[in-house]
This record gives structure tokens, sequence and C-alpha cells, in this order.
């Protein structure tokens, strides 16, 4: 819900303040919460292999970066140029 939600957010704000922001920096970042292992610690009875961990890490990052991708894009269709941010602030 909250990717349509941001998804709808761009758009709009591309859509009614582009004459607004196009001469202006735009930076697009995504914010990801604070990587949760409980649930995979108590599935795995407290064994968890370090490959699922930086497995689960990874997707997360890929989804992060996919998303940033398809706002820059959209961001493109309005003739925006937008920059992104992606920082690894650690698990």
């Amino acid at each position: 819900m909250r990717v349509r939600n941001s998804n709808y957010a761009l758009e709009w704000t591309l859509e009614k303040l582009r004459d607004t922001i196009a001469d202006s920096d735009v930076i697009i970042f995504t914010a990801q919460p604070k990587f949760d292992l409980g649930s995979v610690y108590a599935s795995t009875l407290g064994a968890v292999p370090v490959g699922l961990i930086t497995s689960l890490q990874e997707n997360q990052k890929k989804i992060a970066s996919l998303l940033l991708d398809k706002a820059k894009d959209k961001c493109a269709k309005y003739g925006i140029v937008a920059e992104t941010v992606k920082r690894d602030w650690g698990s």
C-alpha cells in the first residue's frame, strides 16, 4: 500500500508542480526499515544460516533500487531530471 501511495504522490507532484520544479534539483530517496531478523531466528530455531541473512538483505536492497529506478523513469516522463540517492546504513 505504501508503494502505491508513494507512486501516486510522486505522479501528482510531477503533474501538478512540473513547471515549478522543472529547474530545481530533484532528489528521490527511499527509506528502508531496519531489517528485522526476529521472525527469521524464530523460524530456524535460532540457527540462521549467514547466507540466508545476506540473501534477505540483498533482496531488500534490490527492491529499493528498483523502486528508485521506477521513480526516476517517472520523473523523466515529465521532463524532470531526478537524482537518486542510495546509501547502505547497515543492518
